[in-house]
């Protein structure tokens, strides 16, 4: 026996610091709660649905308004590191950002291929085998 074999264990990591540790955390980089509301349309936990701006767990036509407003600067409440979705991942807004989350809102392209620098990619669509719909 070494001293190692008495060594507590290492703390998990919870990079978010929402007590849920980064192994069981669909959210690693976005503050979330246990048991996490999944939307209806993509199965992605609300709390990290990447380009839902407004919150109410659908992408819509109201999400990328939002974040064209913020392009323009013509709104302020902007939280570009939640829900910024084309590259560069840099702070601001785009058109392009507002152009792919109306994509999604229209069923053009599924949830899952909207990124964002704070959220998930997604846990639906591609090959996990999960449908988004």
């Amino acid at each position: 026996m070494t001293d190692l074999d008495f060594a507590p264990a290492p703390e998990p990591v919870d990079t978010d610091g929402d007590t849920l540790p980064d192994a069981e955390d669909p959210c690693v980089f976005f503050p979330n709660t246990l048991l996490l509301v999944r939307s209806a349309f993509s199965g992605i936990p609300c709390e990290c649905l990447c380009g839902d701006f407004d919150g109410d767990c659908i992408h819509s036509a109201t999400d990328a308004a939002a974040v064209n407003g913020c392009a323009a600067f013509i709104r302020f409440d902007c939280v570009s590191e939640r829900d910024e979705v084309a590259p560069p991942i840099n702070g601001f807004y785009s058109a392009t950002d507002a152009s792919l989350i109306n994509r999604v809102a229209g069923f053009v392209d599924p949830a899952y291929t909207l990124e964002c620098g704070l959220r998930p990619k997604g846990t639906c669509g591609g090959d996990t085998g999960v449908s988004c719909f």
